[in-house]
């Protein structure tokens, strides 16, 4: 090995073994926890809906109470994707490859840690607190392409604006929007941010006739401009179009979310989430308020726009944590708290001249990906890599009493129509339950109106025997101990047809479900 490959080598070690590092420890330590979204579940049949016929999904295929209303698959992209991972290895390879995408984001933030100058301890107490800060959206979802992009957008940003590259990577960002809107509606983050910096780029120029102002490459407003205009118009480039935003404006504008779903509300004051998220952005504001004036670049100030997001919405609190990671690793050597003796020794050392991704590091890093998949589609029962190392916990997911479902649900032979707890309904909707539900977590198809209706449901439950004749409900499956459960265990109207720690399963009596609709 000439002496080039061992510099290269050397640059890559640090991020290729985060990378190795992470992704072992998230299958060892998530081969539950991130499979508990329901999401994965009703994504995943999305996809292979789409799969199977050849089209796009335009009404709604799941539920009975707005069966055949327009609905929109606005991450189809990324649902296929699921859909042939899923193929090819089941909730292994999607445990995988959700894994493989959270390693390779943090272990890139790693490698940009350790490139501004951190020592290797230092940079592994950052990237554990990044961690901590975005571990409570880790679910195999189209969500976490939106973690890993919006890191890439504003790091590609951060090193076009220090001269470290191109200017010509602006024309890059175009099409990954294109892109990122068809996998999830986070690619707003990413417009919003590159729409931002490009402005400021643009009116800086424009005001001070100086190149350094716009980064060392001197980038041209009229591109500057040309380039936002572009990213901005991205997001119509989807097969349903506008529709496509309207349907982010709802759920983003929505004021009964944030009181019903945990991840659309406020972060809870004295929450771990909060005090992750406090500690980040004391640790970026001090850094930043710790720079010269004449250093602070544009894109160093992006994480101020997300730091009240995310306390306002907890899903934006990813956003915050990568967008302040970006920007701490590049703050570090002109920050002047960290260039006191005493913080320089603990934290700082020479700046590792750690290589940026390249084809034969994405290489190294797939390998054991692909080996992997390998294994799972060839059914070898490997740990960690192999077949059924992806398992879902009997104590938060309905399954035996969705076994038991289905098997009433055969005898009879024909469709039913189920009231659920929302967490359950995509789990039903994987298992091919030959039941419509009665709702799921697609929010923007129920609207305000009906979920505020389904939560007075959960409140008050005797209503339910109204609303069951109503809309002929057959069946009803509710987490044991809810204030629905023990309504219907002690109605003369249900009988119980399975009962576990986790969920009870409700049928209801043949007089009752014959009963004519009011």
């Amino acid at each position: 090995m000439d002496e080039v490959s061992r510099n290269r080598l050397r640059g890559w070690t640090p991020a290729l073994s985060c990378f190795l590092i992470l992704w072992v420890t998230l299958l060892a330590l998530g081969f539950e926890r991130l499979l508990r979204d329901p999401g994965t579940f009703w994504h995943t049949v999305v996809g292979e809906r789409i799969l199977e016929r050849h089209r796009l999904i335009t009404t709604d295929p799941f539920s009975f109470t707005f069966e055949g209303r327009p609905w929109i698959a606005q991450q189809w992209l990324g649902e296929c994707v699921m859909a042939v991972v899923h193929r090819a290895a089941g909730l292994d390879g999607l445990l995988l490859v959700g894994a493989m995408l959270i390693a390779a984001t943090f272990a890139w933030l790693y490698g940009r840690l350790r490139r501004g100058g951190f020592r290797a301890p230092a940079a592994a107490l950052l990237l554990a607190l990044f961690l901590a800060g975005c571990s409570y959206h880790f679910h195999v979802r189209p969500h976490l392409v939106t973690i890993a992009l919006t890191a890439w957008t504003l790091g590609l940003l951060v090193d076009i604006e220090s001269g470290g590259r191109s200017a010509r990577w602006l024309y890059a960002l175009p099409p990954i929007m294109v892109l990122w809107t068809n996998v999830h509606g986070g690619a707003l983050a990413g417009v919003l941010t590159t729409i931002v910096v490009l402005t400021a780029w643009a009116i800086l120029s424009l005001r001070s006739q100086a190149k350094d102002k716009v980064g060392a490459t001197g980038i041209r407003p009229a591109v500057c401009v040309v380039i936002a205009a572009l990213c901005g118009a991205s997001i119509l480039v989807n097969p349903y179009g506008v529709e496509m935003v309207r349907v982010w404006t709802a759920l983003s504008t929505s004021k009964v979310l944030p009181t019903i779903i945990s991840e659309h509300g406020r972060v809870a004051l004295g929450s771990p989430e909060s005090l992750i998220l406090g500690a980040l952005a004391g640790i970026y504001l001090a850094m930043l308020l710790g720079c010269n004036r004449s250093d602070v670049r544009v894109t160093w100030l992006v994480p101020l726009l997300w730091l009240p997001l995310a306390f306002l919405r907890v899903r934006h609190g990813p956003l915050f944590v990568v967008t302040a990671a970006v920007v701490i690793a590049e703050m570090a050597p002109v920050c002047r708290w960290m260039q006191r003796p005493t913080l320089r020794r603990r934290f700082l050392g020479e700046a590792l001249a750690t290589r940026r991704a390249s084809w034969p590091c994405v290489v190294v890093c797939g390998l054991p990906i692909v080996a992997s998949l390998l294994i799972q589609m060839a059914g070898w029962r490997i740990p960690l890599i192999g077949a059924g190392w992806a398992r879902l916990d009997a104590d938060y997911w309905p399954i035996a009493a969705t076994r038991a479902a289905k098997v009433y649900l055969r005898d009879r032979g024909t469709e039913a129509r189920i009231f659920n707890d929302m967490l359950f309904a995509g789990y039903l909707i994987y298992q091919r339950v030959p039941a419509k539900v009665y709702i799921d977590d697609r929010c923007e198809l129920y609207g305000d109106e009906f979920l505020l209706h389904f939560v007075d449901l959960l409140r008050n439950p005797s209503k339910i025997e109204g609303e069951a004749p109503a809309r002929k409900i057959d069946l009803a499956m509710v987490r044991t101990g809810s204030r629905m459960a023990q309504y219907l265990t002690t109605s003369e109207a249900w009988t119980v047809l399975h009962c576990d720690e986790t969920a009870t399963l409700f049928l209801r009596a043949p007089a009752a479900a014959g009963s004519p609709a009011p």
